[in-house]
């Protein structure tokens, strides 16, 4: 496994734990970060309806 898969994997171990901490409050807040990253372009349909089951506007 070379740097950049342990990155990615301790990426992804690290948001799985901070989701299951307090899942209610954070998935909200993770979403939002994914948001920030991701262009508006990237599956739209996909994303507003995230939002309406998470109760948070992604559009």
């Amino acid at each position: 496994m070379n740097i950049t898969d342990n990155i990615k994997e301790f990426g992804f171990t690290q948001a799985v734990k901070y989701l299951e901490n307090n899942p209610e409050t954070n998935i909200p807040k993770l979403m939002e970060l994914v948001d920030h990253f991701l262009p508006n372009s990237v599956r739209p349909s996909g994303r507003r309806l995230k939002g309406r089951i998470i109760g948070t506007s992604l559009l």
